[in-house]
């Protein structure tokens, strides 16, 4: 007979919520990073729309100073010679 240690009927929603949060911040601690070393004097940023302001939160805030351009929009299949016009 197994064991159920769940403490509510949410809990595995409440985990699915923690582990995108967790990755979320993975995502903003490497764009810190990323900018940090190469210090560019502007970034911009494609990010779906659904979690772009919540990505934009995590970020801190010398970073976003200088972030030009963000949009909320999945551009991970977008064909290269197009990607600078979404920044246009």
């Amino acid at each position: 007979m197994g064991y159920n240690f769940s403490t509510s009927s949410g809990e595995p929603h409440n985990m699915a919520l923690e582990e995108e949060r967790r990755g979320m911040q993975l995502i903003a601690d490497d764009i810190i990073r990323m900018v940090s070393d190469a210090k560019p004097p502007k970034w911009h940023l494609a990010f779906p729309q659904e979690n772009l302001d919540r990505l934009l939160e995590m970020i801190d805030t010398k970073t976003k100073e200088t972030l030009g351009k963000s949009i909320g929009k999945n551009l991970a299949n977008a064909h290269a010679k197009d990607l600078l016009a979404f920044f246009e």
